[in-house]
């Protein structure tokens, strides 16, 4: 049986969550800029920022905060410090 190399599991259980906020985060920017013509890349990127901006700070009804304020909140999580490699031994080689 062959090993996924993803770090996800077999069968995601937040797959369809993820999913639905990426529907909902992308029918928000597009309905507020449907109505709108951009000259430049600048002003699209503008508008994407402002209606971001609206999303993570719109309060959740079931949570009663903001998306913004539970990722704030929400402790980050530091990678494991790597093994430092031993280079004696190459450095020796290399001297020879």
């Amino acid at each position: 049986m062959a090993r996924r190399s993803s770090g996800t599991a077999a069968r995601p259980k937040d797959e369809s969550k993820v999913e639905n906020g990426v529907r909902f985060a992308q029918s928000c920017i597009l309905g507020l800029a449907a109505h709108l013509i951009f000259f430049s890349l600048a002003e699209a990127n503008a508008a994407i920022r402002q209606a971001l901006d609206r999303i993570n700070d719109h309060v959740m009804r079931r949570l009663g905060v903001s998306r913004r304020r539970v990722a704030l909140d929400t402790p980050t999580r530091t990678a494991p410090p790597r093994p430092t490699e031993d280079t004696s031994l190459r450095d020796q080689w290399n001297k020879n």
